[in-house]
């Protein structure tokens, strides 16, 4: 999408979809915290029996916990051992887009024959309703505060550049143009993004320019030296 993909909420360099659910931002966190209960409440309200929907939740609780040889599901529910095995074989990143195996559905008809296929759709619903969505709007939050890690991290990198074009003026630019980097620390705190990106643009081009400028002057050095000294020999 041309956007930096850094993470707004932790600094992370590649923000993935699976990222959202493992993030370590404390408010990330606290929003899985309260998904993970918002999804089990609307799967009981939705009557999936709880042979299903325990080893169902614990699976997708491991999977946002992101933990090091996280303790294995299927030992813990060893009537669901093949369905969670196949949804394992799936992955997590799959398995929170709401990618989810046909045992589920085979292991629902094994103890109710009430509103089945109701039953399953409301596992796929939680998925998104109550997981996914609570968690993409906290990310968006923090996003849009103006002080959110990339937003800072930005502001670093080019105030860095800015204050490299200040101390280095008077090899880059022509004495007239000097004026350009008479900025200070203080004026970089107030200005904001746009300003300092409008800024670096125009110290660009403008050492371009003098670049330039010096190119024509070398060339024509030359000519004017030949010029003397044929004069001078004359």
């Amino acid at each position: 999408m041309g956007q930096d993909g850094q993470c707004p909420c932790c600094g992370a360099q590649d923000e993935t979809q699976l990222h959202l659910f493992h993030c370590q931002n404390a408010d990330m966190r606290r929003a899985r915290t309260l998904a993970l209960t918002a999804m089990t409440e609307h799967l009981i309200s939705k009557g999936l029996p709880s042979k299903v929907l325990q080893p169902f939740v614990a699976l997708i609780r491991s999977f946002v916990s992101n933990t090091t040889n996280p303790p294995s599901i299927a030992d813990r529910f060893p009537h669901m051992e093949t369905t969670i095995r196949q949804q394992e074989q799936i992955g997590p990143e799959a398995t929170l887009r709401g990618y989810l195996c046909k045992g589920w559905l085979k292991d629902i008809q094994k103890y109710t024959t009430s509103h089945v296929d109701r039953k399953c759709k409301a596992m796929f619903i939680s998925l998104w309703d109550c997981l996914f969505l609570p968690v993409w709007e906290q990310r968006n939050n923090i996003l849009h505060v103006p002080n959110n890690i990339v937003t800072v991290t930005e502001h670093k990198t080019l105030d860095a550049e800015l204050l490299d074009w200040k101390l280095h003026h008077r090899d880059r630019f022509h004495y007239t143009q000097y004026h350009l980097t008479s900025f200070t620390q203080h004026d970089l705190d107030t200005w904001t993004l746009q300003h300092k990106h409008n800024t670096i643009r125009l110290l660009r081009q403008s050492h371009k320019n003098y670049y330039e400028y010096n190119k024509k002057t070398t060339k024509l050095q030359p000519t004017i030296t030949t010029y003397f000294k044929h004069t001078t020999n004359t």
